[in-house]
């Protein structure tokens, strides 16, 4: 799936740290995201994050309230030989998750690392705390894979329309006179990657950004929302200026 039309086909700038090349970044252009071409690993995000999120106005995003979302997605099985933290995994989710044997130079690895003084974590990538070293769980069970687009299959929602061929060209901010923030999020700007077709979408509660590590802060500085001396130089309005979107990257190969 990497280097197709599945995939955004990024490359990095030159690299110092290796030798000046470029890296490929491959980034999922398919339902489900980057889900659907991450090796089929399981991550969650770390506490502080979405501690932090919540700290910043947004009930309901703190790690203890996100958690049972979490667990809810998931159908896990566990194995004899993993430590697993059964209190924050889910066990009727559509996602079947499950911890592959570690092949010998990987148990090596982990015995280097835990030698070297680092914290043995065996869940680690699911309990929000990345600093030590563990197991990672796939979405693979039985030989067969799940992504996160599978859960639209098995259910017929009333409320829920899946537009594929959309490309999201900027999020439309009005004026925003009833709290501090100078601009509200009223809708999204977009059109059909298949004919150029503008397409409008109003929204009547709130929208989500979902568009991923890379292409989030790309739709951000679209809106106007960014570094305004790097906005105006491409021509931008800017409307919020935040020096930190779309700067500070910061992204790890497999090795």
């Amino acid at each position: 799936m990497y280097k197709t039309s599945l995939d955004w086909c990024y490359q990095t700038v030159p690299q110092k740290g290796c030798n000046n090349r470029t890296m490929a970044v491959p980034r999922g252009r398919l339902l489900g995201g980057c889900s659907a071409i991450n090796d089929t690993f399981v991550t969650r995000g770390t506490k502080a994050d979405y501690d932090r999120i919540a700290d910043m106005g947004n009930p309901g995003w703190s790690w203890k309230e996100m958690l049972p979302f979490f667990k809810a997605s998931e159908t896990f099985h566990s194995t004899e030989w993993h430590q697993a933290d059964l209190d924050i995994h889910g066990t009727d989710g559509p996602l079947h998750i499950s911890m592959t044997p570690l092949a010998p130079i990987s148990e090596k690895i982990l015995e280097s690392f835990i030698d070297s003084g680092f914290d043995y974590k065996p869940d680690m990538f699911v309990q929000g705390d990345y600093e030590g070293v563990g197991h990672i769980g796939r979405t693979v069970y039985n030989g067969i894979c799940t992504t996160s687009a599978d859960f639209i299959h098995k259910y017929e929602r009333t409320n829920l329309t899946v537009r594929t061929d959309v490309f999201v060209d900027r999020i439309i901010l009005e004026k925003n006179n009833e709290k501090e923030c100078p601009y509200k999020a009223v809708g999204v700007e977009a059109h059909d990657d298949t004919n150029g077709q503008p397409i409008i979408i109003k929204a009547r509660k709130e929208i989500i950004l979902s568009a991923g590590a890379y292409n989030s802060p790309m739709i951000l500085m679209h809106s106007g929302i960014g570094w305004e001396k790097h906005l105006n130089e491409v021509g931008i309005d800017c409307k919020v200026n935040l020096r930190g979107v779309g700067e500070n990257l910061q992204d790890h190969l497999i090795v």
